[in-house]
């Protein structure tokens, strides 16, 4: 795990923030057992996964079912230990579940101690680490300011490529049949930590959804674009999305100063609300960062 670059532990620790978890798995042996730390990311696109495991080394899964397919990172014991330790400088929506979660497994419990004790120990463990999953609030966590500029953007893309979309908003169509479109950029996730960041960085809103139960952070117009261009050189799964929705930059001041939208200009929008809306990833493999695997 060496030589690993701090913009890529970056752009995971966006990701395992966005799609990770952090679990405690029941290992049985006979009679006894013992808990070991089992850490995870799930994603229907394999480039994340790929870097996770050519940077972290754990195994790759796959599961598949009628609606898609879903790749897994996952990493278990000693060495998943190992892996989440190099993400935590960087993570802010787990890191403390990173935490809590090595600290009771370093805490020494005794091999010949009474077993109905110990497993109602771990399963309080188990018991908390779920609990913490659930939404919450949370300011912007001081130590991300120590961050380079570039390391927070690796982080926003990572982030970003995990919880985030990319698309357009229209408006209703007019007498003449006309509507409004511009670009939208956002996320959401239960931890309002890295949603803090995301403000912090590019500026947006940030709300509690009703619907999802958790927390979502939106930006729009020529601060979305901004923020998407300055992820773009570091993300890996919505690069083309990405790409897509930066045709739009031309075309924000198309009608400034009250000036009449041209037709074509009106096109080229709908063409990119067109092309955002039917944009389906489907396990790609393309990527700068990774390298192909057998």
């Amino acid at each position: 795990m060496t030589g690993i670059k701090t913009m890529e532990l970056a752009y995971l620790s966006g990701l395992f923030d966005a799609e990770g978890c952090v679990h405690l798995a029941r290992i049985a042996r006979g009679d006894s057992f013992r808990y070991i730390l089992d850490a995870s990311i799930c994603q229907t696109d394999r480039e994340g996964i790929d870097l996770a495991l050519n940077l972290l080394g754990g195994n790759f899964v796959q599961s598949t079912n009628q609606k898609r397919t879903a790749y897994y990172w996952r990493s278990q014991s000693l060495k998943g230990v190992a892996a989440i330790s190099l993400l935590r400088p960087f993570c802010i929506g787990k890191a403390e579940q990173i935490d809590f979660a090595l600290a009771a497994l370093q805490l020494e419990r005794p091999r010949n101690g009474n077993l109905q004790e110990n497993e109602t120990y771990w399963q309080k463990v188990r018991a908390t680490l779920t609990a913490m999953k659930g939404p919450r609030d949370a300011s912007l966590p001081q130590h991300c300011l120590d961050w380079t500029p570039a390391e927070k953007a690796a982080y926003a893309a990572g982030f970003i490529d995990g919880d985030g979309c990319i698309l357009c908003d229209a408006g209703r169509r007019n007498a003449r049949g006309h509507r409004a479109i511009y670009p939208r950029l956002e996320a959401g996730t239960n931890h309002a930590g890295p949603l803090r960041l995301l403000a912090h960085m590019y500026g947006g809103s940030i709300y509690r959804s009703r619907t999802e139960n958790n927390f979502r952070w939106k930006i729009t117009c020529g601060s979305a674009l901004a923020a998407i261009e300055d992820m773009l050189p570091y993300m890996l799964v919505r690069r083309d999305q990405a790409a897509v929705a930066l045709g739009f930059k031309p075309l924000l001041g198309s009608a400034a100063g009250g000036a009449r939208m041209s037709d074509e200009t009106r096109r080229a929008r709908e063409q990119i609300y067109i092309g955002l809306s039917a944009y389906k990833t489907k396990n790609r493999r393309a990527s700068a960062w990774v390298e192909e695997r057998p």
